[in-house]
């Protein structure tokens, strides 16, 4: 059902002014002129409920985004129906609330709408439904109703490209210190002397072993491990709808995270 405005109010009582004033005075164009007011706002209760069917939205926004971007977001308006579409409002939640003016669409038209818009709130964003709205023609009640328009988006947290961070340089924590043993493996730290296996290398015999057990005998290496950086955020503080304290945090981390990597450091994150 419409949701009248006040002008529908302003025709009612000035239709009635009119017809009892009409009716007093005997003046047929006074009744006449009741009975058009009368009408315009009985016909613009229920013109805008036409004017909104028969409309679809199809919404082409990008899959990934990080927060605090200006994105592109596209939306194509098309009229299904028979008749004129006239003062067609979008309202689309995606990635942050919008509002959009459509040009008057002929049977079968369709008008093509580009907006820019924050990526505000980081996370998968996934909006099912636009609203279409019109008061037309007459501006005394408003339909709305919505019309499937489905997208995802995931948004990033915000990177910030980091300098030389001696945190990240100094990090202690190894990969090794995630096991209870050492790994054997290729590694330049010795780790102790076994057996000649098929496929060693020549290079690893351990002569004075070799002497003493009467058998080849070669060194065992450990693993070699890439420095590995732990990360933990703290996700209590996720108050608010846009720039929360978790927001910063996940920035922060996700900027230590990315210069840890480039710098050829491992990184694991938790989050509490």
């Amino acid at each position: 059902m419409p949701r009248p405005r006040r002008r529908i109010a302003a025709l009612t009582v000035g239709a009635a002014l009119l017809f009892t004033v009409g009716t007093s005075v005997q003046a047929g164009w006074l009744l006449v002129l009741s009975s058009v007011l009368l009408g315009a706002a009985v016909a613009g209760l229920l013109l805008p409920l036409r004017m909104v069917r028969g409309v679809s939205v199809e919404r082409r926004a990008p899959e990934e985004a990080f927060q605090g971007d200006l994105v592109s977001v596209e939306l194509t308006v098309r009229n299904a129906g028979r008749g004129m579409r006239l003062g067609l409002e979008i309202q689309d939640p995606h990635l942050s609330r919008t509002r959009m003016l459509v040009p008057p669409l002929g049977p079968g038209d369709r008008a093509v709408i580009g907006t820019t818009r924050r990526a505000a709130r980081r996370g998968v964003q996934e909006s099912t439904a636009a609203s279409v709205r019109s008061a037309a023609p007459f501006g005394v009640a408003q339909a709305s109703r919505p019309v499937a328009a489905p997208g995802r988006t995931v948004v990033y947290p915000a990177v910030v490209e980091l300098g030389r961070v001696p945190l990240i340089d100094l990090a202690p924590t190894r990969d090794s210190a995630m096991h209870t043993a050492p790994r054997r493996g290729t590694g330049p730290e010795y780790l102790g002397i076994r057996e000649y296996r098929t496929g060693d290398s020549m290079r690893h015999v351990h002569w004075p072993s070799t002497a003493r057990h009467g058998q080849v005998m070669v060194r065992e290496f450990e693993q070699e491990h890439t420095r590995r950086l732990a990360i933990v955020v703290d996700t209590w503080a996720d108050a608010g709808e846009e720039d929360t304290p978790l927001d910063a945090a996940c920035s922060v981390a996700a900027s230590v995270a990315f210069a840890a990597l480039g710098r050829g450091h491992g990184v694991r994150l938790a989050a509490a």
